[in-house]
């Protein structure tokens, strides 16, 4: 893992809040399938979005006003991170082994909540923009 350690603790603090939201008596775990320049950052440590694409492998009820987080870039910039509303996984082409590949975002606490942040694999990563690719006259 690659990632800045700024934008672990954004991304921590939006898991944490994801994980306060599911009702106390619910015991199952919860991935959470991180995909874009998020997961793209996690491997590669480089540029990366303000928006966290995820999935669920159970259906949440969200407020995604509250999963909206003010954190300080490297180099002192402030910035922001959300859990992006829009994203779905019917809009990419994956691979039928997305979600068995993805790999635990260790240190993020995963241990100690019900949702564990998982991050898609590079060859994941590729497939899902396979289907952006368009020819110039397009």
């Amino acid at each position: 893992m690659r990632a800045h350690p700024e934008l672990t603790d954004a991304v921590k603090v939006i898991v944490d809040r994801i994980d306060a939201s599911i009702p106390a008596g619910y015991t199952d775990p919860v991935d959470m399938f991180i995909a874009g320049g998020i997961a793209m950052h996690y491997h590669c440590g480089t540029r990366y979005t303000e928006d966290i694409d995820a999935s669920f492998s159970k259906r949440l009820l969200l407020d995604f006003e509250s999963l909206r987080v003010s954190y300080v870039r490297s180099g002192e910039r402030e910035s922001f991170l959300y859990l992006d509303p829009n994203y779905n996984t019917s809009f990419a082409l994956l691979h039928e082994d997305h979600e068995e590949d993805a790999v635990e975002w260790t240190g993020l606490g995963n241990e100690a909540r019900r949702v564990k942040a998982r991050v898609f694999s590079p060859r994941d990563l590729a497939v899902s923009k396979i289907a952006r690719l368009r020819t110039p006259a397009e």
